[in-house]
């Protein structure tokens, strides 16, 4: 969605721990693009500086822009020249990941366009935020479940949970 408002190339979501990316999902990429692939956050990994921020990041140009041009995808001739990188931020205030757009050619990106990603993004930190929650009230559950199990059946077994979870 995000690829089809803006126009660019390649649009890619990605989420981040302190030491890591990993690619969640994209468009536009080539077949070497890998779903669930996890490269190292160095300095040179763009999308990283895109989690300092709670705005984008918008680079209309690296090859001219003074902060990028020691970049070795710059320095290479490899880069895309135009780069626009949105912070996808949950409601505890924590930079998860980003969905950044890559274009090959210079590409200016509207303040429209700018804030419809950026609703995207919120989308995107919603989605993950009741994921996490639906996972908190499943584990609870089954805590209670096994609690509930093994004061009524003090010889409840293993397998005798798992029953008890089967149960339609």
């Amino acid at each position: 969605l995000a690829k089809d408002l803006t126009g660019f190339e390649q649009a890619r979501f990605s989420l981040f721990d302190g030491e890591a990316q990993c690619s969640m999902g994209a468009a536009g990429v080539d077949d070497s693009y890998e779903v669930g692939a996890r490269t190292e956050r160095t300095k040179w990994n763009v999308c990283s500086y895109v989690l300092l921020d709670t705005e984008p990041m918008i680079v209309e140009d690296f090859y001219q822009d003074p902060d990028w041009i020691e970049h070795p995808y710059v320095k290479s001739g490899g880069a895309p020249h135009s780069y626009a990188g949105f912070p996808v931020v949950n409601r505890d205030n924590y930079a998860l990941g980003t969905l950044c757009l890559f274009n090959t050619e210079v590409k200016k990106i509207s303040v429209e366009q700018e804030n419809l990603i950026k609703r995207i993004t919120k989308n995107i930190a919603h989605l993950l935020d009741l994921q996490v929650e639906q996972r908190s009230l499943t584990a609870e559950k089954i805590v209670r479940a096994s609690d509930a199990l093994s004061n009524e059946i003090g010889s409840a077994t293993l397998q005798d949970f798992k029953t008890l979870l089967l149960l339609e």
